[in-house]
């Protein structure tokens, strides 16, 4: 399941900004000492939306370990149940509904009412995971981990989201950005405490296709560097990070080498593989494929599951490949499956038919059945965790040719949030930006290809070399930032020609101080892993009641919200806004 660009929201404040530097530095003062004031005079919990609990029996405390099961852990190439020493064997079920309309967070406290139907019905067909694709990191969830703890059930979570083009790995433009990277570490802050939470997925079929697509993979692995490192310094349980791959056959092979080869500080924790090359009773394990495919996973040195199963291909589904998924042909490599998909949607892979969120009736579908059927006579091997042994054999990464184009070492950089914000402050001082506030990503995007078009943008990552690991040193920055960075270099390559700082009213031209740039609080800029922090873990580190970091972590992220606000701006006379040079 793919994500696919939306647009996104605006988020931009569309009235008149004062064009008085003293008094703007005066108010953004005044904004972060009462907003810190305030943080300090409230309680640690954070809330997202309404505070008041909606009624019902299921405990508000979001906290899994009470009464819910305990965290999974990894050894050797298998997950393991703590409370039992034995090898956890995943039965899990894709659960994304979409009612054939768009994808919303299925597991919010909002979406109470569908969770709290479909969860008797998961646990009844014998699961014990759902993998959940997109969610929203500023709901709260803890009404539904609460319900999946009282079920001993555990949540494997996509990291990305297709709701906005700035949350998701841009397939045919890969870049690890600021807004990238925060979209992860909100969903870790979000998650962390929840001792039921498997796994995390970085990816899932990003860098699966031929050619240049195979870039996005340093993306990916720099995010699993990344947010491991934020993990680690924020103090937060290490929840494994994964990535699920397709079963493309010309990119099989490079994609399991490449999240698993070379330095364990950017490597996956488990590796998810999509397949459905299973599809009839009369299939085989040597005919469908599995045997090889086996065969390659069992050399990853990591923990593996079929991240999605299941082919439709036959219906309905019969799930012939269940025996020798959780049996002696592929039971010591393979640590379970996740079958697609909970919901019936218009790809017709569903156990289910629900009319729409709200309703109260579920329909089972045979192929709910037959899966039930499947799994209550699976029998997997029994390993216990004091037999097993930790695995040192990992695979060479992939040589880079046409096929695959990315090479694991060196990754894109840390995004520098602190950085990016000073750049766009120092390159807005003289022509500055003047764009509608009703502007897209897509919108803002074209402009800035257009204005590459007239300069050279290979400091912005135009010219990123992911074959050799060269990367442009401002290619985290926000589009926004970008823009600000082009429209410069333009000016200045055209000797500062009034008539250079305009594109249509676009850009206008700022000078003898009227418009001078205040720094936006870039001189008090906290980045989001402190590099002073990078290879180290931090000391203590509580964990707050909604699953984040501690009043530290809560102090440092509202200071790297309030920061980049209100940074230099001038207001146009013929535009209904300007563009704030945010990072």
């Amino acid at each position: 399941m793919s994500p696919s660009p939306a647009t996104p929201r605006c988020d931009h404040d569309a009235r008149p900004r004062s064009t008085h530097p003293r008094l703007r530095r005066a108010l953004f003062a005044a904004l972060l000492v009462l907003a810190t004031l305030l943080l300090l005079a409230s309680p640690p919990r954070v809330v997202h939306g309404d505070p008041t609990p909606e009624p019902g029996p299921i405990p508000a405390d979001p906290v899994a370990s009470k009464g819910g099961p305990p965290a999974l852990e990894i050894k050797g190439n298998h997950f393991f149940d703590l409370s039992s020493g034995q090898r956890f064997a995943i039965k899990g079920v894709a659960y994304q509904p979409r009612y054939r309309g768009d994808v919303i967070d299925p597991i919010s406290n909002a979406q109470r009412t569908a969770w709290e139907r479909d969860l008797p019905v998961l646990a009844s067909l014998g699961a014990n995971v759902v993998r959940v694709y997109d969610i929203d990191a500023a709901a709260p969830h803890d009404q539904f981990m609460a319900a999946l703890a009282e079920r001993n059930m555990y949540l494997l979570l996509d990291m990305a989201s297709a709701k906005s083009p700035l949350h998701h790995v841009d397939r045919s433009d890969p870049h690890l950005t600021v807004e990238l990277l925060d979209r992860y570490l909100h969903v870790v802050d979000a998650f962390a405490g929840y001792s039921n939470v498997l796994g995390f997925l970085i990816g899932n079929e990003v860098s699966d296709s031929t050619g240049t697509s195979t870039r996005s993979a340093a993306v990916v692995r720099g995010l699993v560097r990344d947010v491991r490192q934020y993990i680690k310094v924020t103090g937060k349980r290490a929840i494994p990070l994964g990535y699920a791959a397709s079963d493309n056959a010309a990119t099989r092979i490079p994609n399991m080498q490449f999240y698993t080869c070379g330095a364990k500080d950017s490597t996956v924790d488990f590796y998810g593989a999509n397949i459905y090359s299973w599809c009839a009773a009369n299939q085989t394990f040597e005919t469908s494929g599995y045997v090889d495919r086996t065969k390659e996973l069992a050399s990853l040195g990591v923990p593996v599951l079929l991240s999605e199963f299941g082919c439709n291909i036959v219906t309905p589904r019969t799930f012939p490949d269940v025996p020798s998924i959780y049996g002696p042909d592929m039971d010591a490599v393979v640590d379970g499956a996740i079958a697609y998909e909970y919901t019936e949607e218009d790809n017709r892979y569903g156990l289910v038919q629900v009319a729409s969120a709200s309703a109260t009736d579920v329909t089972l579908l045979p192929d709910f059945t037959n899966l039930k059927n499947q799994w209550s006579g699976a029998k997997p091997t029994s390993i216990s965790m004091t037999s097993a042994k930790s695995s040192t054999s990992r695979p060479q990464c992939p040589g880079v040719d046409d096929t695959w184009m990315a090479t694991a070492s060196p990754l894109p950089p840390t995004p520098s949030k602190c950085a990016c914000q000073k750049m766009a402050v120092e390159a807005g001082r003289e022509c500055r930006a003047t764009l509608p506030f009703n502007w897209t990503y897509t919108e803002k995007a074209a402009f800035l290809g257009d204005l590459c078009g007239k300069v050279s943008c290979a400091d912005l990552g135009s010219a990123d070399d992911f074959a050799s690991g060269q990367y442009g040193k401002y290619g985290a920055c926000s589009v926004d930032a970008k823009i600000a960075w082009a429209l410069n270099a333009y000016y200045e390559a055209q000797k500062k020609d009034a008539s250079a700082c305009n594109f249509g009213g676009k850009a206008m031209v700022v000078k003898n101080g009227s418009g001078t740039a205040d720094d936006g609080g870039a001189a008090t800029c906290v980045e989001m892993i402190p590099p002073e922090m990078l290879g180290t873990k931090a000391e203590g580190g509580t964990h707050d009641s909604d699953g984040g970091a501690g009043r530290e972590g809560m102090l440092a992220r509202a200071a790297m919200t309030l920061a980049v606000v209100g940074v230099g701006v001038i207001v146009s006379s013929s535009v209904a806004g300007v563009l704030p040079f945010a990072v």
